[in-house]
């Protein structure tokens, strides 16, 4: 573990998250056809990253061991998905948020730990359909629907 790296991230983190969180409050609060408003989603995410980024200052100033020798970084996985999240941008309108979550997830978890298809394919339906349904049916949220539903 590298601790400077990781406190100077947290930082870094923290100052994106509240910039983040201050520029989501001057959109504007009505959105043509939801109850939520535009800034709702990158306040709470925003909060989250905020939180998380105090939990690796913290983390980081606690740790006393220093690592002498750094990991090798593993190219081949961070290039695997930051294509998966460039395909998953450019397919998020065409496939809809349920496809294109699930198709993300499911390469990530591949990525993360191959060979349990069945797992990562449960786990990534269940999630993008959840957040699916919870924005949309719950909190009267718009995302991109299926392809093949017109609803």
């Amino acid at each position: 573990m590298n601790k400077t790296f990781d406190r100077y991230a947290s930082i870094i983190f923290f100052v994106l998250g509240l910039a983040i969180f201050i520029y989501s409050q001057t959109l504007t609060k009505a959105s043509f056809g939801s109850t939520i408003g535009p800034s709702a989603m990158p306040a709470l995410l925003s909060v989250i990253l905020m939180i998380l980024s105090v939990i690796g200052l913290i983390t980081a100033i606690r740790n006393k061991s220093e690592s002498k020798k750094a990991k090798n970084l593993d190219y081949k996985s961070f290039l695997t998905i930051l294509g998966a999240l460039i395909l998953y941008v450019f397919l998020m309108e065409p496939l809809g948020y349920v496809i294109s979550t699930f198709l993300f997830l499911f390469v990530g978890f591949q990525v993360m730990e191959k060979g349990t298809y069945l797992k990562s394919g449960i786990i990534a339906f269940i999630f993008a359909a959840g957040v699916y349904y919870l924005y949309v049916e719950i909190a009267k949220g718009s995302l991109p629907p299926m392809p093949f539903l017109n609803l």
